[in-house]
């Protein structure tokens, strides 16, 4: 596909990380959640809630979306709560102007997927391999010769790990209000990653932007889904909240949220394993002949041989086979960087099956 060029309306369900029958794994590299697995605050605060089964929750989590907005000085109104990030994404495709989408790939399938069940024309930007699949100012000239378009950007990227170029963000802001009509910004990696953004710093003087962030990820809530997101586009926010189904956010995910939100520490003590073992990890890897995508978050993208993700799976453990992705071929995968002894096993997994292969074409 030529850069730019419509794709079709055709949805095509992507299967992410993780895997139900578990039988056959023993280590899932696939998602890419805190290494230290739950918040301990929000583990309790799930096992005190559940003495409340019977009892509905609040039904637009006003005190939630307070408790959310207090620390970043925005109202509850700017403040969007929903049953995982990826069901604000749909709710967002939903409620925004009905105007072409930008969406840099590869990237998180679920944008493109969102759009089309939406009707939204999607039109696909191809990052490069040699810009580590990220945006550059390459983009803001493509998104400027676009008229009236909604944006769609991961910071960090998934599967990528890197983020976005400050400058370049900067260049693509000062496009908002002029060819940007909407820009989603998706920072769901953001707390186990390097840096920092000031994205919430420009919502309140760009009520274009939306920005997205979970729990799923830093507080290790995957079987919970909590996902939250801020717009000072009041009719936006409000729009979103009635898109959600009726009470989407359960008892108990308000429980594992408001106290997740408490507990700061929790993906700052992850970070002091997952840096230096995403480090390890990418030197082991780039030994062993990967192609490494220089991450800056809890997960490493890499290209290997196109059978790597199957033998590996034969050994008991799973990486994200991202072939499903667009501009990625079979060979590339995703690894969650894990502990230390989790990330040695796979490193001799793959070890193990290089030599297996090279043993079997000397025969």
């Amino acid at each position: 596909m030529e850069q730019g060029q419509i794709c079709d309306r055709a949805v095509v369900r992507v299967h992410h990380g993780g895997v139900g029958d578990k039988r056959k794994i023993r280590l899932d590299f696939s998602t890419s959640c805190n290494p230290l697995g739950t918040s301990p605050a929000a583990l309790q605060a799930v096992q005190q809630a559940a003495a409340a089964l019977d009892v509905y929750p609040e039904p637009m989590y006003y005190k939630l979306r307070e408790s959310i907005s207090k620390p970043v000085f925005l109202s509850p109104l700017n403040v969007t709560v929903g049953n995982g990030a990826t069901s604000l994404i749909y709710s967002w495709f939903h409620c925004i102007s009905d105007v072409p989408v930008v969406i840099p790939e590869p990237t998180f399938s679920e944008y493109r997927a969102a759009a089309l069940t939406a009707g939204r024309t999607v039109i696909p930007y191809a990052m490069q391999q040699e810009d580590g699949f990220q945006i550059t100012e390459d983009f803001v000239r493509f998104v400027r010769s676009q008229k009236n378009v909604a944006v769609v950007i991961c910071n960090p990227n998934n599967p990528s790990g890197t983020p976005v170029n400050p400058q370049v963000f900067q260049s693509l802001l000062r496009l908002c209000g002029k060819t940007i009509r909407h820009l989603l910004i998706d920072e769901s990696f953001l707390d186990l990653s390097d840096g920092d953004s000031d994205s919430l710093f420009h919502v309140r003087s760009l009520p274009q932007i939306y920005v997205l962030r979970a729990l799923t990820k830093s507080h290790g809530l995957a079987g919970v889904r909590f996902g939250y997101g801020f717009t000072t586009d009041a009719d936006l926010s409000t729009d979103i909240m009635y898109d959600q189904p009726a009470w989407s956010v359960s008892t108990l995910a308000v429980a594992a949220a408001a106290a997740a939100l408490k507990d700061k520490d929790w993906p700052v003590k992850a970070r002091e394993i997952i840096v230096p073992e995403r480090q390890r990890l990418t030197q082991e890897l780039t030994a062993l002949g990967m192609q490494v995508i220089p991450s800056q978050s809890n997960f490493i993208l890499f290209q290997g041989p196109a059978w790597l993700q199957d033998k590996v799976r034969g050994k008991g453990i799973l990486m994200r086979d991202c072939s499903d992705l667009p501009g990625l071929k079979r060979g590339w995968c995703r690894i969650a960087v894990r502990k230390p002894e989790e990330n040695e096993e796979l490193l001799n997994a793959i070890r193990t099956v290089l030599e297996e292969q090279k043993l079997k074409k000397g025969k």
